[in-house]
């Protein structure tokens, strides 16, 4: 069970109260994108401004934690991200499209980035993936994908601007397998080198 600790401040004479957003105004819409100032009132009652993007979309995404049985081995992407300015080594994710569950959105995301059919075991509830910049939501889809099965191979789907390389990689060996991609030049996601510190961790 976890303990809460909480950061004194000083002493309030006025009850702290629950912070609350005021208003938001678009600074700026783009074509997948939006920059907005989100006026809020924090819990001593200050109004405060903060800039923060969403997407235009606002349907959230679904991050697939797929992995190939009877191996075991997890599916990792290799893509280029403009903002990152490099190849980064991620999880396997994508946006919800209109009229989509998030389960179908991870079997269509899951093939069309790597060629690989997998069905969902479970998906968890929505997570931030950035909360001090963006609004946007992502559901983690955890999927099994049958080796021994011939159709568990299809098609890859890319969109034009897509450039993705796909990885099948034994837990025991993801955090080297990430070492040496980071010295090859690549950048790793947060949630990926989360996921392979904890995984360290607990095997001490």
């Amino acid at each position: 069970m976890g303990v809460r600790r909480k950061c004194k401040r000083g002493n309030k004479k006025n009850q702290e109260k629950m912070p609350g957003i005021e208003k938001k105004e678009t600074l700026h819409a783009g074509k997948w994108l939006s920059l907005e100032r989100i006026s809020y009132k924090d819990k001593d009652g200050i109004t405060r401004d903060w800039e923060a993007c969403s997407r235009s979309s606002g349907r959230g995404a679904v991050m697939m934690m797929a992995f190939a049985r009877p191996s075991g081995r997890i599916v990792l992407i290799r893509q280029f991200r403009p903002p990152a300015g490099a190849y980064v080594i991620e999880f396997p994710a994508g946006l919800v499209d209109p009229g989509e569950s998030v389960p179908e959105t991870a079997v269509r995301e899951l093939a069309e980035e790597c060629g690989l059919l997998g069905r969902v075991l479970r998906v968890s509830a929505p997570f931030f993936s950035s909360p001090g910049m963006s609004s946007e939501s992502v559901a983690l889809a955890i999927m099994e994908i049958d080796e021994e099965s011939p159709n568990s191979s299809v098609e890859t789907k890319f969109d034009e601007s897509e450039d993705i390389e796909t990885f099948l990689v034994h837990l025991d060996k993801l955090g080297d397998f990430l070492a040496e991609r980071e010295s090859l030049g690549d950048k790793i996601d947060a949630k990926l080198a989360a996921a392979s510190l904890f995984l360290k961790e607990i095997s001490r």
